[in-house]
């Protein structure tokens, strides 16, 4: 089965996504990362929640794009960036309702690192890793500033 007709499976109707509000969404970022005080930046009203499996497909339809890793010059940021910019692009081209709760973020602790995030329909915090699409959930003692478009 080819992975498009796969992402139709999974794929509900636009109608049964769980839509969850900038400020609730606010809310369970400030909670995760509580006491810390990361930058957060949130940019639209509404965001859709997507299960692991789906965004983890989401990944998989558009990992063939990225690069290949070199050290310094297309590394951890790079595809990061490009992960989140592509997740874009996706919404616009499926007609999202709203923006897909997909974003970007860095790290500090335990190491300095860029990568994704989402919010799930349970509203459960994970990190998606997008250079090999490693879906985990937070520790809660990372320290992490979060952008979403």
């Amino acid at each position: 089965m080819n992975i498009f007709k796969l992402i139709k499976k999974i794929f509900k109707p636009q109608s049964s996504y769980k839509v969850i509000s900038k400020s609730d969404l606010l809310d369970i970022l400030c909670m995760q990362f509580a006491p810390s005080k990361p930058y957060i930046a949130l940019f639209d009203l509404n965001y859709i929640c997507l299960s692991k499996i789906q965004a983890w497909s989401i990944w998989q339809e558009l990992s063939m794009k990225f690069g290949t890793f070199k050290t310094g010059e297309y590394d951890c940021d790079d595809f990061a960036i490009q992960f989140t910019g592509e997740i874009s692009r996706y919404s616009q081209r499926k007609d999202f309702a709203h923006t897909l709760c997909i974003g970007f973020c860095t790290t500090s602790k335990p190491a300095q690192h860029a990568l994704n995030w989402f919010v799930d329909e349970n509203n459960k915090f994970y990190f998606l890793e997008p250079q090999n699409g490693a879906i985990f959930p937070a520790s809660g003692d990372e320290v992490v500033d979060i952008l979403l478009r």
